[in-house]
């Protein structure tokens, strides 16, 4: 159940109970209602102490988009999470040793520190497996004294050692969890489970509704198929290797090319083709994914998917995504078969239209290149990272 939150911020967890019931007490132990959800959960008695690798399969739809997500899970520690979304393609994986991700564009990104440990955790402490006598080490399981108002529910807060708190709530009639709430990269979300179907002896969510907080997008989630496998090949698991989408097209930079910027209003840009048609962008060292405006989108003759959003520390906004975008940046960098979020808001658009400017470049280009900034003589210097020696000063 923990992983679905893994899944769905990368998404978060969860189903309008049959019964509703003015907030009380709780009037029930921990120990007694976890057991009652075990029970509940497990059909054929033992079942949940079966360990087998399994592969899960979803159908996604969020935002006129169709698509898919796949867990492969092969314990105690190997899983892989792999979402597809229109033009959208990630992977979330840890082989016990090394945990990485993939983006839409074939990037990896080896996750380390913090972040690690906050992935581990949440995949490590469940409601199923939490031993009270024990006081897992993984984390903390509580129980609220008072029930949800408005349905009855009993409400867990399932702290991970290391990882965010989840919050879920357990039908008083069935006892299977209804409804859980996390964050995830400060974005919060809700999981409604709507049904359960039997899978290998124990009830697996079936059918998800996932929501963000001020955001006016549904995904929904429908279970394909959930089967337990005899072996998984290790290859799903291991480290691949980042896509060979930058060059640079003059060989006589060898892997090193100056881009000459300008700094109007405090905002490093440059000048960029895309797909041939010449752009201002920005240089966002902040920005999880490129974009460019509506109006620069059609310029360059790129179509976008429907109406998503895109968020951030300045809130929401309406979006679309392009893909197999050719980004040349100032005629020495080439970064091949990108996607851009097109960003279909008239207000930013007009924004940045007072600046020049059509969109921005960010993970992508920090991803690939080191980018040395020059504020002196108004340049960047993009670098291959094994060709890169950093400039050190006493």
């Amino acid at each position: 159940m923990a992983r679905i939150w893994l899944t769905a911020g990368f998404f978060a967890l969860l189903i309008t109970p049959s019964f509703a019931a003015p907030s009380h007490a709780a009037h029930m132990t921990l120990a007694t209602l976890l057991r009652k959800h075990i029970h509940a959960v497990e059909v054929t008695p033992g079942a949940l102490s079966r360990v087998a690798p399994t592969e899960t399969v979803y159908a996604i739809h969020a935002g006129g988009l169709t698509g898919s997500l796949t867990e492969w899970d092969d314990p105690p520690k190997r899983s892989r999470v792999e979402m597809q979304l229109g033009p959208l393609h990630q992977t979330l994986a840890d082989n016990g040793k090394t945990a990485w991700q993939q983006d839409a564009s074939g990037n990896v990104r080896i996750l380390r520190g913090a972040e690690l440990a906050a992935a581990r955790a949440a995949s490590a402490i469940s409601i199923e497996n939490y031993d009270l006598i024990k006081k897992s080490k993984k984390g903390e399981v509580t129980l609220r004294p008072k029930r949800d108002a408005a349905t009855g529910d009993y409400i867990l807060d399932v702290a991970p050692r290391g990882g965010s708190k989840q919050v879920l709530y357990l039908d008083p009639k069935t006892y299977l969890v209804t409804k859980m709430v996390a964050s995830q990269g400060g974005l919060a979300g809700t999981i409604n489970i709507l049904a359960y179907k039997t899978f290998d002896g124990q009830k697996t969510p079936s059918k998800l509704q996932i929501q963000y907080a001020g955001l006016p997008l549904l995904v929904n989630a429908s279970l394909v198929r959930a089967q337990r496998v005899a072996r998984l090949d290790p290859t799903l698991f291991a480290v691949p290797k980042s896509t060979t989408d930058c060059a640079f097209l003059d060989s006589a930079d060898g892997d090193e090319a100056i881009v000459p910027v300008t700094i109007p209003h405090g905002e490093i840009v440059f000048d960029v083709e895309v797909n041939g048609h010449p752009l201002h962008l920005m240089l966002d060292s902040g920005a999880g994914a490129d974009f460019i405006t509506a109006d620069a989108a059609d310029a360059a003759g790129l179509k976008s998917t429907p109406a998503l959003f895109a968020f951030g520390y300045g809130g929401a906004t309406a979006t679309g995504i392009a893909g197999h975008a050719t980004i040349d940046i100032g005629g020495k960098v080439r970064l091949s078969d990108q996607n851009l979020y097109v960003i279909k808001d008239p207000r930013v658009a007009k924004l940045l239209g007072t600046w020049g400017i059509d969109g921005s470049l960010g993970y992508d280009l920090l991803a690939r290149l080191t980018v040395s900034i020059d504020y002196a003589h108004n340049s960047l210097t993009l670098t291959r990272p094994s060709s890169y020696i950093a400039q050190t000063t006493n």
